[in-house]
C-alpha cells in the first residue's frame, strides 16, 4: 500500500465491491480514507497548491485496484486526487464529512464518484507551429480516451506521458535521462536566416563582424552557428544578440523582426513565423535569406519514457496515440487548408503568414531506422557536448535513444 505524509488520519475501513456501475469499474478491494490537508513534494509538486491547505476527501486504491493503472507512484495517486477533487467541494464535501459517519460517507463516495480516467498527458511548447499536430491529435484523431496537452517539452517529460520538442532539447535531456526515448519524428524544419542588405550582406561570408540574433542554447543557435561555420565563420567572427520571438505583426521593438528593422541587429536565425515577419518588416527587396537544410534542420520529435513503453497498458495507449498522430500528419501534409484555421488560432499567427512558411515544414513521420537520424544526432551531440562541457555520448547510447518499435506497432493497427 502506498503511504503518503498526512497531517491527520482518520480510521480506514474496508469495503467490498457493490453493484453500481462505478463500483464495478474498479477491481479488487478498495480502502478509503478521509484526510485533512496534506502537502506532497514529489514529482508532481506543481499541483501541490491546488490541494494543500484545504480539507480533501480522497480515495487511496490498493495496487492493481483499477484495471488500467498500477498505483505504484506517488504522482499517480496525486493526479487521481486532482481528478476526483471537483466532486468533493463545497456543500458535498461538508455534508459527507460532517453529516455522515465515516462508513456511510465512504460507501456513498464509492457509488457516486466516477472511476478515474487516465488519458495521456502530452507536453509541448504551445506557442510554436511544430507542436500543433499534438494539439490537433488530442482534439480530433485520438479517440481512445480524452488526453490533454500542457505547455512544456522534453524537460518536463518526468511528469507527463509524452513530450514534443526539437532534437536539440531531446539530446540535452537524454544526456542525463537515459530512460528517455525518441519514438517519432513529427516534422523536420529547414530554418532560415534573414539579413539586412543595408548592412552590406550578400553572402554568408559577409556576416563576419556582424551582429546576429539568435537564442542561446536552442536549436536556433545550433542552426545559426552551423550555417555560418559552413562559410568558414566561427562564433568569434560575429556577435550573437538576444531578442524575442514574434509570431504575429506588429512585432515589438525588442523582437528579432523589430531589431532587424531598427538596424540594431544585422541578421537573425530562428524558427517561423519570426523569420517571415522579419522579411516583411524590412521588405523582401531589402533582405537576403539563407537556408541549407542539408547542413541543419530541426527534427521535432515525440518522446516517451522507457518505463512507460515497457508497461503493456501505457504502451498500448502510446501506440494508439502514434496511430492517431499518423492520421493527423496526413492531413497536415495533404490537406493543410483544413488545419490552417486551427493552427492559426492555436498559436496566434495570421493565416497568410502561416501559408508562406508551411512549405518549410516537412511533416512526418520520418524513418527512424535508415541511419540518417542516428548520424545526424551523433554529429549534433558532439557540438552540444562541447557547448555544455560534457562528454559526447557514444553511438551505442544514441542508438538506444531512438526507439522505432512504437511507430512500427502503430502501423500494424
Amino acid at each position: 500500500m502506498l503511504q503518503l505524509p498526512v497531517t491527520k488520519q482518520i480510521a480506514s475501513p474496508s469495503f467490498a465491491l457493490g453493484g453500481s456501475s462505478s463500483v464495478n469499474a474498479l477491481r479488487g478491494d478498495i480502502q478509503m480514507w478521509i484526510y485533512q490537508c496534506f502537502c506532497v513534494s514529489g514529482p508532481d509538486s506543481s499541483h501541490v497548491g491546488r490541494i494543500c491547505n484545504k480539507e480533501v476527501v480522497y480515495i487511496s486504491l490498493v495496487e492493481h485496484s483499477h484495471p488500467s493503472r498500477t498505483f505504484s507512484y506517488q504522482s499517480d495517486l496525486q493526479l487521481t486526487i486532482l481528478r476526483w477533487q471537483p466532486y468533493l467541494q463545497g456543500t458535498m464535501r461538508k455534508h459527507l464529512s460532517s453529516q455522515l459517519g465515516l462508513a456511510a460517507a465512504a460507501a456513498l463516495l464509492l457509488n457516486i464518484l466516477p472511476p478515474p480516467v487516465f488519458g495521456l498527458e502530452v507536453a509541448y511548447n504551445t506557442a510554436w507551429i511544430e507542436g500543433t499536430p499534438l494539439a490537433y491529435t488530442n482534439k480530433n484523431t485520438y479517440k481512445v480516451e480524452k488526453s490533454t496537452t500542457v505547455n512544456g517539452g522534453v524537460a518536463t517529460l518526468g511528469t507527463v506521458d509524452l513530450a514534443g520538442n526539437a532534437e536539440t532539447q531531446g539530446l540535452k535531456q537524454y544526456a542525463s535521462h537515459k530512460n528517455y526515448r525518441l519514438i517519432y519524428v513529427i516534422v523536420e524544419v529547414g530554418y532560415r536566416l534573414v539579413a539586412n542588405k543595408a548592412a552590406g550582406i550578400k553572402t554568408l561570408a559577409d556576416l563576419k563582424g556582424k551582429k546576429i540574433g539568435t537564442i542561446s542554447g536552442s536549436s536556433a543557435q545550433v542552426f545559426t552557428r552551423t550555417l555560418l561555420n559552413s562559410a568558414g565563420l566561427s562564433p568569434s567572427d560575429y556577435t550573437e544578440a538576444s531578442g524575442n520571438v514574434c509570431m504575429r505583426a506588429p512585432c515589438a521593438a525588442n523582437s528579432f523582426p523589430g531589431l532587424l528593422k531598427a538596424k540594431q541587429i544585422d541578421a537573425f536565425g530562428v524558427w517561423e513565423t519570426a523569420v517571415e515577419l522579419g522579411i516583411e518588416a524590412v521588405g523582401e527587396a531589402n533582405v537576403v535569406v539563407f537556408k541549407n537544410a542539408s547542413i541543419y534542420r530541426e527534427i521535432y520529435s515525440l518522446y516517451a519514457k522507457e518505463q512507460s513503453l515497457k508497461d503493456p497498458t501505457e504502451r498500448n495507449k502510446i501506440v494508439r496515440y502514434v496511430k492517431a498522430l499518423n492520421q493527423t500528419l496526413d492531413i497536415f501534409r495533404n490537406e493543410p487548408e483544413k488545419v490552417y484555421p486551427t493552427v492559426s488560432s492555436g498559436i496566434g499567427v495570421d493565416v497568410p503568414v502561416l501559408k508562406n512558411v508551411w512549405e518549410d515544414h516537412r511533416w512526418g513521420p520520418a524513418s527512424l531506422t535508415d541511419g540518417v537520424l542516428l548520424d545526424f544526432l551523433i554529429k549534433e551531440d558532439k557540438y552540444l557536448a562541447k557547448a555544455d562541457k560534457r562528454q559526447a555520448m557514444s553511438r551505442a547510447d544514441l542508438e538506444k535513444f531512438i526507439d522505432p518499435s512504437v511507430y512500427e506497432d502503430a502501423l500494424k493497427l
